[in-house]
């Protein structure tokens, strides 16, 4: 599914729709057990439903694009791959974890790190983009949840809310540049033979 940008944005929007069931059965469950107190339906339907579209965007394309794919790296590459994950688990970690310098709560350097995965989306395969992505959304959420970096909150639950939309547009955003340059790639081989 993932072999065109219109189908990879198809993807995007049923992710969108299809964790609305789920977070709709869930929170209705908590609340007529009374786990919940009705007042806090939509807060607690709203990160349910962000958390399972996060969990669908984040773990569904890695599996079928390992499943269908073969991944491969140029030793040529090994190198600048290296370089790229280390330059990016720097900047996500001191956006998000305050380590190895504290940022402030302005939002002045949020897409630094859209630099470092746009790098990768140009320069190495689509699986390597997807781990790229895995890395960031987990040391962003260790982050958030510790109330260290950029999305440091009064409400942990905001906090998530807040940077998993966040996330959904890097991941959305990153992983369609990184098809559109696959299929660029592909019809250049394909030309050269």
């Amino acid at each position: 599914p993932f072999s065109k940008s219109s189908n990879t944005f198809l993807f995007f929007l049923i992710a969108l729709v299809v964790p609305i069931v789920s977070a709709t059965i869930g929170v209705s469950s908590l609340v007529l057990g009374g786990f919940s107190p009705v007042e806090n339906f939509l807060f607690i339907w709203l990160t349910w439903w962000i958390g399972d579209i996060m969990g669908l965007i984040l773990v569904f394309p890695l599996v079928n694009v390992l499943k269908h794919n073969k991944f491969f790296i140029k030793k040529e590459q090994f190198p600048e791959l290296i370089l790229a994950f280390i330059v990016l688990a720097l900047i996500v970690s001191t956006l998000f974890l305050g380590w190895p310098i504290q940022t402030s709560t302005n939002y002045h350097f949020i897409f630094l790190c859209l630099l470092q995965l746009l790098w990768i989306a140009f320069r190495f395969d689509i699986v390597l983009v997807l781990l790229a992505l895995d890395m960031t959304y987990i040391i962003s959420v260790l982050g958030t949840l510790r109330f260290s970096g950029i999305f440091s909150l009064a409400s942990a639950n905001m906090a998530i809310i807040v940077l998993d939309i966040y996330l959904f547009v890097v991941t959305a955003t990153i992983f369609l540049v990184s098809v559109t340059v696959m299929n660029y790639k592909r019809r250049a081989r394909y030309k050269n033979k």
